[in-house]
């Protein structure tokens, strides 16, 4: 409230005072008498109060009313038949009625309660500065608005006593540029210097005590530098005039360039320069323009206004909407004297006092502009949170109490156009100084994870995603994270996406093939132009941005429900719209959430089109197969489907083996996929090579199978990941790179193709004559199918152009985009077309890394038991101390790795670890009646083992291996 009545002040100042006083005189001749001007100054300054002070009474009747039942005042809050109005309406009926020369119902409690209910007492600009001096008067009839004569109010001399501490206050520095204060290196020096000259006078009592700079009432001989950095610190306006850069004005041409000691009182310093952290920056013309609307409006009572201000909002809400409200300024300050300060500052115990209290202080100015802004136009300075963020002593705990999460509330509400501002400037900083930042943020988190472990009941299902300094702190570290790709070595993939003859073999409805209509898409990214995929080297690793200590503690179950919808078009924080803090765990847990909505609603929607028409169809994708023609049914029956409609291949995978008697909960759907990649991946098939040094599989450039079969084989590929299926495929990394649209680079042929890349290394490496040495040209050969020599020119008339020791990395580059993209244009766009089929409307690719996607599809490459054991749970009267279970494990970490991948074949249907290791596999041994020849079963579709109690740990070990090495097939127990 106390913000609306600021702006309705000055502009109502602005609106009546200014016209009347050009009007009255133009400017003052040179022969102007001194003491003329000096009394006109007066007169209008005194004018102004007596504005300054209506307005308030006005604003006080119109909120708060005059304390009287049934006032009859038509504009008096008091009365019954006026209802509340919000703070803007207030402020401009407030004006409108200074100018009609409205009724002002007496109070009736007397004129104290006017006094008490000033704004002036209560504005953030009080209490902004009422740290800054203890000895500083709350009432306002001290104050220059409460004296005028013209108001009808008795003028008052001030008090002597007044006038006293007046001459006491010389020792508070206060620097103004156009009436807001502002510090520079200088000065924080000459402060510190005083004060430590005052502090060495009190130790040594017979040094003579240094007139200029007295002892603060306080009589601590720090407290003007805490008294000046609290003032200036707290105001945006002040920081933002503080440390200029070198290629701006420190001072405007009025200002001299000396620091001078302000002796005026802090309550007027206050009220005419202080930090007003709402207004100072506001389009006053675009106000103006709105105020002038109202008052050439008749509105007979306050109902009437307030239909006015709502046809009038809704009449301007789409122009509103389409004009930026934001302007936002960049960054125009000196880091290195900032940095300096800061660093002179360290170990001076009042100054970190100084901006524990400020930082506070300013989170809630900058909140309050941000408020405003929403409704009027205005303009928001970044100078602020570059100095705030460069404060050192971030770290310590002091912070993270109030003034920390604060500071990242205000941070987490800056529009988009300010976080771009400030992610481009922090993107030029080094990696340890990036590090530093994220860092402060990690261990807020950390913190308050940990108070709310302590804290809450549930320790095991903490709803951190309705902790608001965690998701504030989570809002803060994505500015670094872009940040650190910003500034990072980019790369983007230029390659098509998709080529039109592709698109057009086979018959896809608009919508879902153009993937990139599709959600998920975040507006750092679209704003900055830049993404993960197109990074090829962050500034800093992107795994320093996961947080191990909020992973462990997510409810991911309550956190992807609190996302209300699962396309992100939801308001409400989730974690889900952070993917760089989460572990991959924690990401495959939302993958799998989102899957499994995307199936429900499919099967809801199939549903109700069949009972509206009155047909037939299934809402599982039902794939009936021969165990001995897996391929051809599998691949023909795809076909179809992707033919017809696309759309059925989000459904529910539902595998059912023809002549056996298995249900598919998915253990059967498992086995599928693995025979399905048993052949396919045969390089008998033709459709991939088999490199034996690196046992890696790469597509084959010269397969005889069309793109249509390297389709199918991609939407193979996305109905495991969308059906939680682990593949043991061997693909090299770079393959799932590109499939997340990221190009590839010469580190990544270290693992597909070691050879080649060993000799490109030693060409850049080289430090003789390339082109005498290597005598190398533009132009690769290789051998097709029938072991014929072809070449193929890296550019034109590459046969004639040598590699020398300047165009050697040009060479490198463009051999590495033959061998990785182009030579296999047509088999990979095709694979990951039919991959996109399945997976583009899912967060997949808004989730996952390309080593993330590896994981997510391949499994785990680690296969610690120990940890499977002490996870697994027991059934049918089996413990973790029956005998038969003691044997088992025995057993089972005797084995070969060979043969322990087989149990994991046998238990679950993959030989594959899930993402995050063993650990996250929840195995169930159950009892299975009492010793027998029984050959232990498995329900693969649920994890469990079904194990006879046997009596020895010989026959256990017998009847196991037979099961694991024999087990074929499904059928019903």
């Amino acid at each position: 409230m106390c913000l609306c009545l600021q702006i309705a002040v000055r502009n109502g100042i602005s609106l009546i005072c200014e016209p009347e006083q050009m009007d009255q005189s133009d400017e003052p001749s040179a022969s102007t008498d001194k003491s003329t001007s000096d009394r006109k100054y007066q007169n209008d300054t005194s004018k102004q109060m007596i504005v300054k002070k209506k307005i308030e009474q006005y604003f006080h009747i119109i909120t708060q009313g005059c304390g009287r039942m049934n006032c009859e005042n038509p504009n008096c809050a008091s009365n019954p038949r006026n209802c509340k109005i919000t703070g803007n309406e207030a402020a401009v009926k407030a004006i409108q009625l200074l100018q009609q020369k409205a009724e002002i119902c007496p109070l009736h409690v007397g004129d104290s309660m006017m006094e008490s209910s000033s704004p002036s007492n209560h504005s953030p600009s009080n209490s902004a500065a009422g740290p800054l001096s203890s000895d500083t008067s709350s009432a306002s009839s001290d104050c220059p608005d409460s004296r005028s004569p013209q108001d009808g109010i008795k003028h008052q001399e001030p008090h002597t006593s007044k006038t006293v501490d007046n001459e006491k206050k010389k020792d508070l520095k206060v620097y103004r540029v156009e009436g807001v204060k502002y510090l520079t290196e200088e000065m924080v020096d000459e402060l510190i210097l005083r004060c430590k000259k005052s502090e060495a006078s009190q130790v040594d009592a017979s040094d003579a005590h240094d007139d200029t700079f007295k002892q603060a009432p306080s009589k601590d001989p720090y407290n003007p530098l805490f008294l000046a950095l609290t003032e200036v610190f707290s105001s945006m306006e002040s920081l933002n005039r503080s440390f200029p850069s070198k290629d701006r004005k420190s001072q405007p041409a009025d200002v001299e360039e000396s620091m001078e000691i302000d002796t005026t009182d802090e309550n007027e310093a206050t009220d005419n320069a202080g930090p007003m952290p709402v207004d100072a920056k506001l389009d006053r013309d675009a106000l103006s323009t709105e105020l002038s609307s109202f008052f050439s409006t008749e509105f007979p009572n306050t109902s009437g206004l307030r239909r006015a201000n709502a046809a009038k909002r809704r009449a301007d809400t789409k122009a509103k909407a389409a004009a930026p409200k934001v302007k936002v300024s960049s960054p125009n300050v000196d880091i290195v004297s900032v940095r300096r300060v800061y660093s002179k500052l360290q170990g001076i115990e009042r100054a970190n006092d100084a901006f524990v209290s400020s930082l506070g202080l300013l989170s809630t100015s900058v909140i309050a502009r941000l408020d405003v802004m929403r409704q009027l136009p205005g303009a928001l300075d970044m100078n602020p949170f570059v100095i705030a963020m460069e404060n050192p002593m971030l770290h310590s705990p002091e912070y993270f109490e109030t003034a920390l999460p604060e500071f990242c509330k205000a941070m987490g509400k800056l529009p988009l156009e300010a976080c771009v501002v400030l992610v481009k400037w922090w993107s030029s900083y080094a990696a340890d100084e990036l590090r530093s930042f994220v860092e402060c943020f990690q261990q807020l988190i950390t913190v308050k994870v940990v108070e709310a472990r302590l804290y809450q009941d549930d320790a095991e299902n903490l709803d951190l995603h309705k902790n608001h300094t965690i998701a504030n702190a989570v809002k803060c570290l994505k500015l670094f994270y872009y940040a650190s790709l910003y500034g990072g070595k980019i790369e983007k993939e230029t390659t098509s996406y998709i080529s039109k003859s592709l698109a057009n073999s086979f018959d896809f409805p608009a919508d879902d093939f153009d993937i990139e209509k599709k959600s998920w898409k975040d507006p750092f990214s679209e704003a900055l132009g830049v993404s993960e995929t197109d990074v090829a080297e962050p500034i800093i690793p992107l795994e320093e941005f996961q947080n191990e200590v909020l992973n462990e503690s997510i409810s991911v179950y309550n956190d992807f429900t609190n996302a209300g919808d699962y396309e992100m078009k939801s308001n409400e924080f989730t974690f889900m719209k952070y993917p760089f803090v989460l572990n991959i765990v924690n990401k495959t847990t939302f993958f799998f959430y989102d899957n499994k909505v995307q199936m429900l609603s499919g099967r809801r929607l199939v549903i109700l089109q069949s009972i509206l028409s009155h047909t037939t169809a299934s809402p599982y994708l039902r794939l009936k197969i021969r165990r001995d023609r897996v391929i051809e049914d599998a691949l023909l029956r795809l076909e179809l489907i992707a033919g017809e409609s696309p759309i059925d291949l989000r459904k529910q995978l539902y595998v059912e083996f023809e002549g056996e008697q298995g249900v598919d909960e998915g253990g059967v759907s498992k086995e599928f996929f693995q025979l399905v990649v048993e052949q396919i991946f045969n390089p008998d098939y033709g459709m991939f090579t088999y490199n034996e040094d690196t046992r890696l599989f790469w597509f084959n450039p010269h397969s005889f199978e069309n793109s249509a079969q390297f389709t199918l084989i991609g939407i193979v590929l996305g109905l495991a990941i969308y059906n939680s299926c682990i593949l043991d495929i061997r693909l090299p990394t770079v393959v799932f790179k590109k499939l997340l649209g990221k190009k590839p680079t010469l580190k990544d042929l270290k693992q597909s193709h070691p050879g080649i890349h060993h000799s490109l290394e030693a060409l850049l490496s080289y430090v003789g004559n390339v082109e005498d040495d290597f005598m190398a040209v533009f132009s690769v050969e290789y051998h097709d199918m029938f072991i014929d020599n072809r070449k193929h020119d890296l550019k034109e008339n590459g046969e004639n152009i040598p590699v020398t020791n300047d165009n050697r990395t040009e060479f490198v580059d463009l051999y590495t985009s033959w061998l990785l993209n182009d030579s296999i244009k047509s088999q990979f766009e095709a694979f990951r077309h039919g991959f996109d089929l399945v997976v583009a409307k899912s967060p997949l690719k808004y989730l996952f890394r390309s080593d993330e996607l590896e994981i997510l599809i391949t499994g785990s490459q680690e296969y610690d038991f120990k940890s499977l054991e002490e996870g697994t749970e027991y059934d049918g009267g089996f413990s973790k101390d029956s005998d038969t279970v003691k044997h088992f494990w025995s057993v089972v970490h005797d084995m070969s790795d060979d043969d322990k991948k087989r149990l994991l074949q046998f238990t679950t249907g993959t030989d594959r670890a899930p993402v995050g290791g063993l650990a996250q596999l929840k195995l169930v041994i159950a009892r299975n009646g009492p010793s027998s020849d029984r050959l232990p079963t498995a329900h693969t579709c649920f994890n469990v083992i079904l194990l006879p109690d046997y009596k020895d740990e010989e026959k256990l070990k017998e009847r196991l291996y037979k099961a694991i090495t024999y087990a074929k097939g499904f059928g019903m127990l």
